[in-house]
């Protein structure tokens, strides 16, 4: 696989054929702008301690949820350790097939009497805490530029990504504004509704 580096200044993410993918917008150090995608499954924790393991897997691999467009479901189940409040517990790392699908199958498991964990972390920040990154600072990815993408900028397919260094560029030219408007109901209404 090639390397790429680039910083990375906008990100999002998206659902092909029930993968999630997590999309990075950046540019390199020469000024090309590219689009990094990366597969990472979302997922959430629910407590393994004293429940009967066998019975609970078969169960929770059946989970399929109603939910808009698409089911809910739980894609795997694996048994990691992590810490809670000091002390090593086993836990079920359950991933959902896409990211709104995590609350609601860990409600929905809580129901059941277990106990779940992480379950309201943003995917976006889900993903870039996990992989350690810092927004505007310079990354490394691993892979291959995939060929005729419907996208304006060329697409890189990661397979690994990790922070390179701190550094940032210095002639960023970007410009970023968030207005909050006021609305009775949700509406895009530029004359009727004020900017707060």
């Amino acid at each position: 696989p090639m390397q790429l580096r680039f910083y990375p200044y906008d990100f999002e993410y998206k659902v092909e054929e029930g993968k999630t993918f997590f999309y990075f917008y950046g540019r390199t150090k020469e000024g090309q702008k590219v689009a990094v995608k990366h597969h990472y499954q979302p997922f959430f924790y629910a407590a393994a301690a004293g429940i009967d393991k066998q019975q609970f897997e078969e169960r929770v691999l059946k989970l399929s949820l109603k939910a808009g467009l698409e089911a809910a479901q739980v894609m795997k189940v694996e048994i990691v350790t992590r810490d809670l409040l000091g002390k090593k517990q086993e836990f079920y790392k359950v991933f959902a097939n896409y990211p709104k699908a995590v609350p609601l199958l860990a409600k929905e498991i809580q129901n059941w009497g277990i106990s779940t964990y992480e379950k309201d972390i943003l995917y976006a920040h889900r993903y870039l805490r996990d992989h350690a990154l810092v927004p505007m600072k310079e990354v490394i990815a691993s892979g291959d530029f995939l060929p005729n993408q419907w996208m304006r900028v060329p697409v890189f397919l990661a397979e690994k990504v990790e922070q390179l260094r701190m550094e940032t560029l210095s002639d960023w030219r970007i410009l970023a504004i968030d207005l909050e408007t006021y609305a009775e109901k949700q509406e895009i209404d530029f004359k009727n509704n004020p900017i707060l």
